[in-house]
């Protein structure tokens, strides 16, 4: 929340949700925001929000863990922050919030980076192969 603070009436929290209104949730959002303090715990994950933004065209705001950074650049589907503080956000939220062009480009960056790159269809093969390797 005070990461936030700072975007005053910008920013609408929504609450708890389910997975059935996941689309309806996304097409009320112009930005995610998935920033994480860093931490162990955090360093090897790639949190489903990320992708779940990026596949309904919603550019993403968000710390580099579990190469998300990487994805971003790779893609350009929103910015990297070095460190999730109040002020980074705040920069960045209103960057993309007064460019609504490079809002639409990213957020088209981004469905494009699911359909080629990030998806169950292209990952699976690849998947069970590397289980195959294991020996499972």
């Amino acid at each position: 929340m005070d990461l936030i603070r700072p975007l005053g009436d910008k920013v609408e929290l929504r609450g708890a949700f389910t997975h059935d209104t996941i689309t309806e949730l996304y097409s009320h959002c112009h930005i995610t925001i998935p920033a994480y303090r860093p931490s162990p715990w955090f360093r090897h994950i790639t949190p489903v929000k990320f992708f779940e933004s990026i596949a309904h065209g919603v550019p993403v705001i968000a710390t580099d863990i579990g190469g998300i950074g990487d994805m971003i650049r790779e893609s350009g589907c929103g910015r990297v922050l070095p460190e999730p503080s109040a002020a980074g956000i705040a920069a960045a939220v209103e960057e993309l919030m007064s460019q609504p062009g490079l809002l639409e480009e990213m957020g088209e960056r981004g469905m494009a980076a699911v359909r080629e790159k990030y998806n169950w269809d292209l990952l699976t093969p690849r998947l069970l192969a590397m289980y195959r390797g294991l020996g499972v």
